[in-house]
Formats: C-alpha cells, sequence, structure tokens
C-alpha cells in the first residue's frame, strides 16, 4: 500500500482555526482512500504565505521526511498550497522526484510522475507566480492610492510626531516633540554641541525613534534638526528604493506626498537652525560663533 503525505496551507493567521485546514485534509483523504492509499502524516502550515518557503517549518519536514523514505506520495489540494513561486515549487518538485515520490495536486488533476505532468506543472507555476505578481502590484498600488488619499501613513512618522490611525492625521507625540524642542534650543539658543547633546541624551536614557538599545549620535540629531518636517508639512515618498529598503534615486516632485502636521518649529527659527548648522564644525557638531 503507497504510504502517502498530505500538505495543507492557509496563508493567513485568521484562516488557522477556521475550515480551511479541515477542508483540504478531508479533501485528501477522500482521494487517498479512492486510490486505495495510506495516509500516514498531515504536514500543516497555518497562517503562513505561500510565496514565504524559508519560513514554512511543515514543508521543510516534509521534504525532510521524503529524503528518509518515509513517504511515498505527496498530496496538496492544489497547487498553490505546495508554492507561489515558479523556481521554488520546481525546486521542491524535483526534491520530489529525486526520492522517486510522487507528487499529486487534485484540483489541476496532476500526477507528478510523467513527462505531461511535468510540463503541466511548469506551466501552471509560472501561471501561479504571475498571478502573485499581479496581486503584489495591485496591493502596491491600492496601497499606494490610500497614501496618496492620506487615509494612512506608511512607514514610522518622523521623531516627534504620531499617526493616529482613527482621526487618519499625524499628530506632535508629546515626550518626543518636547525633547526635539529641547534639543533644538540647547543647539541654537546655548550653542552647545550636537555631541556633547547626544551624550546627554543617552546618559539620561532618553529612547531613540526605534527605542530600545538604540542610542544617540550627532549625526543622528543632525538629520532630524536639517529636516524641514518639523515646520509643519512633512513629505514622504521622496526616495526610490530597493528591496532592501536602500535608497537607489530620487522622485520627482510630483510624487511627492505631503502630511500636513502641528509645527514643533517655525519657519524663521528652522532657517536660522539650518546656518548653524551649515557653520558647523563637520566633527563635533557645534556651531561657530554667528557674526
Amino acid at each position: 500500500m503507497t504510504k502517502a503525505a498530505a500538505y495543507v496551507r492557509v496563508s493567513t493567521s485568521n484562516q488557522i482555526d477556521g475550515e480551511s485546514l479541515s477542508t483540504q485534509k478531508s479533501i485528501i483523504q477522500a482521494y487517498c482512500a479512492s486510490k486505495g492509499w495510506k495516509l500516514v502524516n498531515t504536514f500543516r502550515d497555518a497562517g503562513i504565505s505561500g510565496s514565504n518557503v524559508d519560513n514554512r517549518p511543515a514543508l521543510q519536514a516534509l521534504l525532510a521526511a521524503v529524503k528518509t523514505g518515509e513517504i511515498e506520495a505527496v498530496v496538496v489540494r492544489d497547487l498553490s498550497r505546495f508554492g507561489r513561486s515558479a523556481r521554488d515549487l520546481l525546486n521542491n518538485l524535483q526534491a520530489l522526484k529525486d526520492s522517486s515520490v510522487t507528487f499529486i495536486s487534485i484540483k489541476e488533476n496532476i500526477d507528478g510522475s510523467d513527462a505531461y505532468s511535468q510540463f503541466m506543472l511548469t506551466i501552471l507555476a509560472a501561471i501561479s507566480q504571475l498571478e502573485l505578481e499581479i496581486i503584489t502590484s495591485r496591493i502596491k498600488e491600492n496601497r499606494l492610492a490610500r497614501w496618496r488619499d492620506r487615509r494612512i501613513f506608511c512607514g514610522k512618522a518622523p521623531y516627534g510626531y504620531i499617526w493616529n490611525p482613527k482621526e487618519k492625521r499625524i499628530e506632535i507625540e508629546p515626550e518626543q516633540g518636547e525633547i526635539y524642542s529641547i534639543v533644538v534650543k540647547e543647539y541654537l539658543d546655548l550653542a552647545r554641541s550636537l555631541n556633547d547633546i547626544s551624550l546627554e541624551l543617552n546618559a539620561e536614557g532618553i529612547p531613540t525613534r526605534n527605542g530600545g538599545s538604540s542610542k544617540w549620535f550627532s549625526g543622528t540629531l543632525s538629520k532630524i534638526l536639517k529636516s524641514a518636517d518639523y515646520c509643519g508639512e512633512i513629505t514622504v515618498n521622496r526616495f526610490i528604493t530597493d528591496v532592501k529598503g536602500k535608497i537607489i534615486g530620487h522622485r520627482s516632485e510630483s510624487e511627492h506626498i505631503i502630511f500636513e502636521a502641528p509645527p514643533l518649529i517655525t519657519r524663521a527659527r528652522w532657517d536660522r537652525l539650518q546656518e548653524r548648522l551649515d557653520s558647523a564644525n563637520s566633527r563635533s557638531g557645534r556651531p561657530s560663533k554667528m557674526e
């Protein structure tokens, strides 16, 4: 009797306790019974995206079991359960083939053991990948549209501010706003160096925007003080980034998105601040005497 294993997956956490996993398993059980196969195990990945293969522990356990010879056939309800990336799907299928394990996708009526099925799997995997890319593109477009309409704020607001999702507006984060004002006063009015101010903030245990063990540095303060966002208009969507978030280019002004925010500094005072920053010693951040 052929020893078969079921692989079932749902892609969102709110489906974990729903009927999706049990429905998939029931369909696979019925299929195995019709073939006279023994269903020896069911591998479940609950609430995990099909595009994130590395974080699918049950799939990895299944592939490990395949290598030991414990399983002779792998059965899924449909191809998308086994993966949405053409490359990863075909790699996994090759692993099954190398261990002489049959792959069955019930919905597509695929038996991966013959040449025709291998051809169909390649085509279906490519289609599945295309569908994923289209869905991802639509999600990004929808997110950008909501961003442009100021219905959401993507990423973190600048230090000193917080996005209120209920009111759909930028608000001052009181503690951070106060720290910003103190830094401006000490640097602009008391002529203290950014290095000295950052050391003092660290000594007092004042958290940065990232919190945790993140420390203040003169460069961090310089970047904050150079930002015109604090004058009351927060400009986002200015840069083009790669998949790792590295800036690789600048967007045109027509693509910029501007959120109104309560100002933490007047424009005149901010201009004076820039003059001081421009005249500062590049190493210490200490402003030179103004004429």
